[in-house]
């Protein structure tokens, strides 16, 4: 569950989730569940209302992902596209048909679209790569052009090129970023030319931001700051390698949908396969997944921070507004500790190679113990 105050601004712990924390955890004793639960009942369905929204949905998506010049551009050259979609038996499979049906061009291959809550194929995380398995087989099996997966709620959006490889999140965000920034500098509008990333990210996504001359606006973690920073300044997009794309033009709220008509607009208007794509971040950019740490027994993250402090004193640069961040001319790593678990999140990246990125990664967790 979300609290918003006024859209896009969400409760988080240093905007008043922290109260109600506290305040639940000092009435936890006293609260008849039970009770309130026969509370609730289930309202009935308004059919216009829900006309309303569906219509304005697809309306935004739409225009956001341009996708009559999508289907006048594929006509004209006389292409199809095919694209497997897995909802993972969550959401995502819900309105999957009526995205389908906005594209005359482009045959949607529907990979686990039925609703059901136990979630029998695999879990609806498509971050952890064994629940992608599927739709990389089925996109070389069907020689599909791309592959998407949902997470449950679609609100998160992964993809794999047409050889089944799983695109980097990093890669995504460059990419996206630089699609909604020209659009923004072509056609003008009530949104800047300025994209919202992760600080905790790769360094290509602040150079692929200012290639096209946007401004690239660094954030920690969580869709609590990444909304506020793309309401402040106006922002046209903001994107996490986590999964979480956020779209000024849908009220810098995040979705997947409207992440994979985006995809789908880059890729039609680039006229490249996939993969040539996103060639070039591959050959420049070497990245570590983002691995999941915890503290030794009696550790705390504050100490791990002075070792680190210590032991790369002659870095380029040294930041901690998200955990610890360290900068050299041919490489970086960050390490955090995460919102949502009681563990540390750390992801290196080497400009040199996938061996020295790897080489890197190990000097790290050897000097920590971790």
């Amino acid at each position: 569950m979300k609290l918003i105050k006024t859209a896009p601004y969400a409760v988080g712990l240093d905007s008043g989730l922290d109260l109600i924390r506290d305040f639940v955890l000092a009435k936890i004793d006293t609260v008849k569940f039970d009770e309130l639960a026969s509370r609730f009942v289930e309202a009935p369905e308004d059919a216009v209302k829900k006309s309303e929204v569906i219509d304005f949905f697809e309306s935004k998506l739409e225009t956001i992902g341009s996708i009559p010049e999508v289907d006048f551009l594929l006509a004209k050259r006389n292409q199809k596209l095919k694209v497997v979609v897995d909802t993972g038996n969550g959401m995502g499979g819900w309105f999957m048909p009526n995205i389908s049906g906005m594209y005359k061009n482009i045959e949607f291959i529907p990979l686990y679209w039925e609703l059901d809550g136990n979630f029998p194929n695999h879990p609806a995380d498509p971050l952890q790569p064994e629940n992608i398995q599927d739709l990389q087989e089925l996109v070389v099996r069907e020689r599909a052009d791309l592959g998407v997966a949902f997470d449950g709620d679609a609100d998160r959006a992964f993809f794999v090129d047409e050889q089944g490889h799983r695109i980097d999140g990093n890669y995504l965000v460059s990419v996206f970023a630089q699609t909604l920034i020209r659009d923004v500098q072509q056609r003008g509008g009530q949104f800047n030319p300025a994209a919202v990333y992760s600080l905790t990210g790769s360094r290509c996504v602040p150079n692929s931001i200012n290639e096209v001359a946007g401004v690239a606006i660094p954030s920690k973690q969580g869709h609590v700051y990444f909304k506020k920073l793309m309401k402040t300044y106006q922002a046209v997009y903001g994107g996490e390698f986590t999964g979480h794309h956020y779209f000024g033009e849908f009220g810098y709220m995040d979705s997947g949908f409207v992440a994979l008509v985006v995809f789908l607009k880059t890729l039609v208007l680039s006229n490249k396969p996939v993969s040539s794509l996103f060639a070039s971040f591959n050959q420049r950019y070497f990245l570590s997944e983002e691995l999941v740490l915890r503290l030794n027994p009696g550790q705390t993250f504050q100490e791990i921070v002075e070792i680190l402090k210590s032991k790369y004193q002659d870095a380029i640069s040294m930041h901690f507004q998200d955990g610890i961040a360290v900068f050299y001319a041919d490489w970086k790593f960050n390490l955090r500790p995460s919102n949502t678990e009681p563990v540390l999140r750390f992801l290196l990246e080497s400009t040199v190679s996938k061996e020295h990125c790897q080489q890197k990664v190990r000097e790290v967790r050897e000097l920590l113990g971790l």
